[in-house]
């Protein structure tokens, strides 16, 4: 998967009572599309107007996305490649099959982009003659990619330098 694709196809102006099929898969149409307006109510009244649209939703310009961040980032920080937290994995979407669909799929893109960057870090170290910090960015990546080859390649020659 390609790091910058973090976010999954429906980044930008998505249908909003697509988002409400997602939210209230199991409530008729009329029940999601009152809750749907409550939420959107509620949301404005809390945050103010981060959230554009009538029938097509997306954030304003001004709205910081901490995941769509972390995809532009060029190198991310050791301990930010650490954090084991998945992306909203607190909380339990069953009954929402679409958006746990989606959001599976948005968690993978971030598992690609944290090996791909840890990868390039290594790399990168082990170029610049400092194979003891690459091994941690190359250790990483494997805890990430235990099944891959290059992964365990990658950690058994820095071990060797």
């Amino acid at each position: 998967m390609d790091p910058a694709s973090v976010g999954g196809p429906d980044k930008g102006p998505t249908p909003k009572y697509k988002l409400a099929g997602w939210l209230w898969p199991d409530s008729g149409e009329t029940a999601a599309r009152n809750n749907m307006r409550q939420l959107l109510h509620r949301l404005r009244m809390a945050v103010g107007g981060i959230v554009l649209g009538e029938d097509q939703l997306e954030l304003t310009p001004e709205a910081e996305v901490d995941v769509q961040c972390l995809s532009h980032l060029q190198n991310l920080s050791l301990e930010l490649l650490r954090q084991d937290a998945h992306l909203l994995e607190v909380y339990d979407y069953d009954d929402c099959p679409d958006f746990e669909e989606w959001l599976e799929g948005t968690r993978a893109g971030l598992d690609a982009l944290r090996s791909h960057t840890a990868q390039g870090d290594a790399e990168r170290l082990e170029k610049m003659g400092e194979p003891r910090r690459a091994l941690e960015y190359a250790q990483f990546r494997l805890r990430l990619e235990p099944f891959s080859e290059e992964a365990h390649r990658q950690v058994i020659r820095l071990h060797y330098l």
